[in-house]
């Protein structure tokens, strides 16, 4: 399979998830939207195994990391600067605190999640570096 099919058929398939998807919400049937994207990941799982062409590279993969690195940080700041303005505006309307706390514990949810992926990630690149010699 050509990598112009393979584009091809990810949009034919987004737009049918989105109908799916836009349809079930709109009649109220949550379960429909969950079973749609799962087999819809694993349809474009199993036909990206059979592109014979390059569709992804190192760099890539770099940037994607580099703009990863630089969302988390963008969101972990804003996040954190809102939640300390809603709490501090607490006695407006106590739905502030409570705003104010979810963002901020999301916050340290993500950068705490963020660190683990990442030592989990260098201790298995050394681990197969280590292997190499």
């Amino acid at each position: 399979m050509q990598a112009k099919t393979f584009f091809f058929i990810r949009i034919l398939t987004t737009i049918f998830l989105v109908m799916i998807v836009s349809v079930s919400i709109t009649l109220g049937n949550f379960i429909l939207p969950l079973v749609a994207m799962v087999t819809a990941i694993v349809f474009l799982w199993t036909t990206k195994k059979k592109v014979q062409a390059i569709l992804e590279d190192e760099l890539d993969y770099k940037i994607a990391g580099e703009a990863s690195r630089l969302a988390v940080m963008i969101y972990a700041m804003l996040s954190a600067a809102l939640g300390i303005y809603f709490i501090a505006c607490r006695e407006n309307n106590y739905i502030y605190e409570i705003l104010g706390s979810v963002l901020c514990y999301s916050t340290c949810f993500l950068m705490i999640l963020q660190s683990l992926i990442f030592k989990y990630l260098r201790n298995k690149n050394y681990q197969n570096i280590k292997n190499e010699d």
